[in-house]
């Protein structure tokens, strides 16, 4: 165990990563590939409505639903089905109320060209009680009370998802030794319009317990 500190309540642990490996994210980004499928599928049939029949309207709007599609799929472009494959590899316990999650660190765990291709220090599940917050992951296990932390706040997610995709929840606490804060960012959702009520959803709930802490 590379870490195992409790301070005012606070909790963290780190070990070794058992799932969430270069292999993992190898497969996360091969889901990429997704978003051409929709190209490969409409563009013949655009083709042959501007050839074949003369229907330039019709080719403009299969043309539109290429273009469109991968963009309202974004999160299953990004391989959140994989991500929830490996959550229920990690912790195959979880409970109904349980939520998938990708966790950063600040600092990061990692750094190089694995912090590079992958923002995520880890996955897993996280639960929300009246008292804490609570994250189970492939490598981190976080407890948290709503009473430590600081601020929460909802970032937008970058370029990664297109600036579009649910944000990410920027939780600032005290008691993690040198962890400053945390980010979390919702992963079981396929659409785009789901990513970001999950997201606010969930920022709303943690922002609700903050308040109800003594």
């Amino acid at each position: 165990m590379d870490s195992d500190v409790e301070h005012s309540g606070g909790h963290n642990e780190i070990g070794q990563s058992k799932h969430f490996g270069m292999r993992a994210i190898t497969v996360l980004n091969c889901y990429a590939f997704l978003a051409v499928v929709p190209l490969l599928i409409l563009a013949p049939l655009a083709l042959i409505a501007v050839h074949g029949f003369n229907s330039f309207p019709i080719f403009v709007l299969l043309m539109a639903l290429a273009g469109l599609l991968p963009v309202y799929f974004l999160p299953l472009i990004l391989g959140n089905p994989h991500v929830v494959r490996l959550v229920n590899l990690t912790t195959p316990s979880s409970t109904q109320d349980s939520i998938v999650v990708q966790i950063a660190l600040d600092p990061r765990i990692y750094s190089g060209f694995r912090a590079f291709i992958e923002d995520a220090d880890d996955i897993g599940i996280l639960r929300l009680t009246s008292t804490h917050l609570f994250f189970a992951g492939d490598r981190i296990t976080l407890s948290i009370p709503f009473s430590s932390i600081e601020r929460v706040e909802l970032r937008n997610i970058g370029l990664r998802g297109l600036f579009i995709c649910g944000g990410r929840i920027r939780i600032r606490c005290v008691g993690l030794s040198s962890v400053k804060s945390i980010e979390l960012t919702h992963r079981s959702a396929w659409t785009v319009p789901s990513s970001r009520r999950a997201a606010k959803s969930l920022c709303n709930e943690i922002s609700a317990n903050i308040r109800k802490s003594p």
